[in-house]
């Protein structure tokens, strides 16, 4: 099958790899007495994570939900700040990166593994070659039907929303109700008083009561319990970062230094990469970051320029000068938005690093997250593909720092 298909099934043996998980601890524990055959200075950096935190953001919401529509009915006031504390609460987890629900949930132990690779000469800047080695949960909605996932995200948040401002109307209603005020508004249509402004919130809650349904489907077919295997999501990445280690152990760059980096704990939330940055940021200057993810199935080239799920735009100079340097060397790389997901690049863009995500693709986006991520939809010379282009990416920016930096 050759040499890079073999080295994701031997890295496959370890089965799933949850971040936090015992197989993760052990797969880490095998790739860094791998790394340390090319490399002198390899570290390893531990923190606490949450290898369910997306189920268990999804689950706060949808319980939080169903409890503001109780509410509604005996204290509508009470709804109105559920609701607002759950808006809040995907906001920080979505845009801000910061999982709240983490803080009341038991925390477990993931790890980075960092290996340098030195300059000879005096180096001119820094490159951090990247990827995740942890496996995800099963994600069904996405795997099926990325489209129906879109729009049915929308649709919780719009829920959201008019919980919010049906709660508040009711509370405001009921208060003029019992203070005794005068009711001045009317909804007229056609000359006759049909409806009462106060019966409108009635109205509303009726279809947010339905919309419950469309929390439950989403609570129960975005993140199950199942874990998958991962292998091109992200084995291969993984397999790609060894053999540029194994590179640049007999072709060590003469003015940019090196840093190969495997974060433990990104499906859960990037945890892994945003560890890294809480702990290095003030010692990180002209740095680039390359971060490789799914790179093993498909035989287009994308280059991912923009994340919508976590609204991440990567720093738009630097993919230029990328991707053209990509180019000249004879490859076609596309530039791509996804819709859903995140990578660990976007946890150095929002600390304004500039960084961006490498992976392949086929007819369509990939296989991540589902069952049939596993070692029979790897292709070596995919494989093969990004090894090439990599350390051509690698000589020449040696050769030129000024292409990428």
């Amino acid at each position: 099958m050759g040499k890079y298909y073999n080295k994701v099934s031997e890295f496959a043996k370890f089965g799933p790899r949850i971040a936090g998980s015992k197989s993760e601890s052990l797969f880490l524990e095998y790739f860094k007495q791998e790394i340390e055959n090319f490399s002198p200075q390899v570290d390893v950096e531990s923190f606490k994570t949450n290898g369910q935190a997306l189920q268990n953001l999804i689950r706060f919401i949808v319980i939080g939900y169903f409890i503001a529509l109780l509410m509604y009915l005996f204290i509508p006031l009470i709804s109105f700040f559920i609701s607002v504390i759950i808006v809040l609460t995907y906001f920080f987890a979505i845009y801000k990166g910061k999982n709240l629900t983490n803080l009341f949930v038991k925390q477990k132990t993931s790890r980075n593994l960092i290996a340098k690779f030195p300059a000879t000469k005096k180096p001119l800047g820094t490159l951090i070659l990247t990827g995740h080695y942890d496996s995800a949960y099963h994600m069904p909605i996405l795997h099926k039907n990325s489209f129906f996932a879109r729009y049915a995200m929308i649709g919780i948040i719009l829920g959201l929303l008019f919980m919010i401002i049906t709660s508040i109307w009711r509370t405001l209603t009921l208060w003029n109700t019992a203070m005794g005020f005068i009711q001045i508004f009317k909804f007229h249509f056609l000359f006759s008083s049909l409806v009462k402004i106060y019966l409108f919130p009635d109205i509303i809650y009726f279809l947010l009561v339905f919309d419950l349904f469309l929390f439950i489907y989403f609570l129960r077919n975005f993140v199950t319990k199942t874990p998958v295997l991962g292998a091109n999501d992200n084995l291969s990445a993984i397999v790609m970062l060894y053999y540029l280690a194994e590179y640049l152990n007999t072709n060590p760059l003469n003015n940019i230094n090196v840093k190969i980096i495997a974060f433990g704990a990104e499906e859960p939330g990037a945890y892994g990469s945003k560890n890294y940055l809480k702990r290095h940021l003030q010692e990180l200057s002209n740095i680039r970051v390359i971060n490789f993810d799914e790179v093993g199935w498909g035989n287009n080239i994308g280059m991912l320029k923009r994340e919508n799920f976590i609204n991440i735009t990567h720093d738009t100079v630097f993919f230029k000068k990328l991707e053209n340097l990509v180019r000249q060397l004879g490859y076609y790389p596309n530039p791509i938005s996804t819709q859903f997901g995140f990578t660990d690049a976007s946890s150095f863009t929002r600390k304004k690093i500039k960084a961006l995500t490498l992976f392949t693709y086929g007819n369509h986006r990939g296989l991540g997250h589902s069952p049939e991520d596993n070692i029979d939809n790897i292709n070596n010379e995919t494989l093969k593909l990004i090894f090439e282009l990599s350390t051509k990416i690698l000589s020449e920016s040696d050769k030129n720092p000024k292409v990428i930096f």
